[in-house]
């Protein structure tokens, strides 16, 4: 009976898999069925299954790279791909790396059942070969290695003097595709550029780069790891072209704790969404994430409020870019500030974008602020989702934008006759110009001030000016009396303010008249 094992992310692909090809007939037993490629591989090793049926692309860790990090394991499972993309890059890599079959999707049932008789002529064929000679000791230091940062109770190590002080150093590849090939790059650099009197262990699991480094004293080895992840960073960006965030582990005494110690650098990569690519980080030096902490707390603080996502979708659709980009700022800083993880964070995002959208006019394309909805869920960084949050508020504003531009017009237009009629009157202020048009003092200020380039005041003041200097021109006019009648009342504060903006005293204006 042949063990097979089934691994893709979509749940009606395992289940027409598992109903549609009869296994019983082909001698052959589903032994286990996973989502994603980290799942399968805590199990793999138990499993061991003769045959594996994988996607290519899925969350996380693709296909190639578990299926190349499964041969350095020795996990000989013979392998058929199904995938839904024609890519040739990809069928190539896949029979370089031992692939049995290559197939796309949807797939003919008939075709999986042929490979998998392919896998098995195979299995039994290589049954029948001698057996392979013994692994170098390199392969056996990273086997060994392996299963120690792998499992949390692996058998003592042989290897591995127990007397030294061990750090774990897990490297996260940005801005390049997340294949096997990048991440063989990066081990075989670290190979060859970490040349320490202690040699260390380098290998890749799923995803990251491991590098497990070792020294006799543990102050130096602390001080020194940090030094060569500032090295790690400068050689895969000169070399490689490619940047690297690293992560640090405490130092421990001998490789019992190295299970733990590689679980702490995947927890401290996680907060590069936060700290940004490129980041080194340490522990002990970052908070654990919220959930970490007590268990997930009450987040709703840091949730876009009721309150705060109305006032949001307001400031949209009042085409308000300075408030709306304030707000905005406001939202991300409390995701930090609360530690809020990255899935929740996408979620609230998404939600809110759908909700806003459910706002706009008729005429804009649904299906388009989905899609820009979903793209958020694809953003590895913090400040990758707040710029494309920032971009869509923007394109939401557009068409509230333009509907806008005649009604500021009349508004303006409102707010210059509310000026002509109230100047006069020392009570005329910005309240009373909102009460008339029946909007909010801080809009009504804003709007004044993007289209007439002057706050409120400023704007009263220099009409209340204009007007004085036609009154002043007027014989025997006392200035006590034009201040009163531009609704200035303090003749000592109508002096100072008409020299401010004439640059001479009524008196002075006066004068200059009589003269003539």
């Amino acid at each position: 009976m042949y063990k097979v094992g089934i691994l893709d992310d979509q749940p009606f692909v395992r289940e027409g898999l598992r109903a549609i090809i009869d296994w019983q007939s082909l001698d052959c037993e589903l032994a286990g069925e996973w989502e994603t490629a980290v799942a399968a591989v805590r199990e793999m090793e138990r499993i061991r299954p003769d045959i594996l049926i994988s996607d290519i692309v899925m969350p996380g860790m693709d296909g190639l790279a578990l299926m190349d990090m499964l041969n350095r394991m020795g996990i000989r499972s013979k392998v058929i791909f199904l995938s839904a993309h024609r890519n040739f890059e990809y069928a190539q890599r896949a029979i370089e790396l031992g692939a049995v079959e290559y197939l796309v999707k949807p797939t003919d049932p008939n075709a999986v059942v042929r490979a998998v008789l392919k896998c098995i002529q195979r299995i039994e064929a290589e049954r029948r070969e001698p057996k392979p000679a013994p692994r170098a000791p390199e392969q056996e230091a990273e086997l060994e290695m392996l299963s120690l940062l792998l499992h949390k109770n692996a058998p003592g190590s042989s290897r591995f003097d127990p007397r030294l002080h061990y750090a774990v150093m897990a490297l996260k590849l940005e801005r390049t595709p997340q294949d096997a090939g990048a991440l063989e790059q990066s081990v075989e650099l670290l190979r060859r550029k970490l040349k320490l009197e202690i040699a260390p262990v380098c290998l890749s699991i799923m995803d990251k780069v491991i590098a497990v480094v070792a020294l006799a004293d543990e102050e130096a080895l602390r001080r020194q790891a940090i030094e060569w992840a500032e090295e790690m960073q400068f050689w895969h960006r000169q070399l490689l072209d490619m940047s690297v965030s690293v992560a640090v582990s405490t130092v421990c005494r001998g490789t019992e704790r190295l299970h733990r110690q590689y679980a702490e650098t995947l927890q401290l990569l996680e907060k590069t969404f936060y700290y940004g690519n490129e980041s080194i980080l340490t522990a002990g030096e970052y908070e654990p994430l919220r959930e970490e902490a007590d268990g997930g707390g009450d987040k709703a603080q840091s949730r876009p409020e009721g309150d705060r996502a109305e006032r949001l979708l307001a400031a949209i659709r009042q085409a308000e870019e300075e408030k709306a980009a304030l707000m905005l700022d406001e939202w991300f800083e409390q995701f930090v500030r609360d530690r809020i993880g990255p899935y929740e964070i996408k979620f609230e995002v998404c939600k809110w974008i759908l909700h806003a959208a459910a706002f706009l006019p008729p005429e804009s394309d649904r299906e388009a602020w989905d899609k820009h909805a979903q793209s958020v869920l694809a953003m590895d960084s913090l400040a990758e989702i707040k710029e494309r949050v920032r971009q869509i508020a923007m394109l939401m504003m557009e068409p509230f934008r333009k509907g806008l531009t005649s009604h500021h017009r009349q508004i303006i237009h409102q707010a210059e006759q509310f000026v002509q009629r109230n100047f006069r009157n020392p009570d005329t202020s910005l309240m009373a110009l909102a009460e008339h048009v029946h909007l909010s003092a801080n809009y009504v200020s804003r709007l004044i001030k993007r289209n007439v380039g002057k706050t409120f005041t400023e704007w009263l003041n220099e009409y209340r000016m204009e007007e004085a200097k036609k009154l002043l021109r007027i014989p025997h006019c006392k200035s006590y009396r034009v201040a009163e009648q531009v609704g200035i009342p303090d003749a000592r504060y109508f002096s100072q303010l008409f020299r401010k903006y004439t640059g001479m005293t009524p008196t002075e204006y006066k004068n200059q008249f009589r003269k003539v």
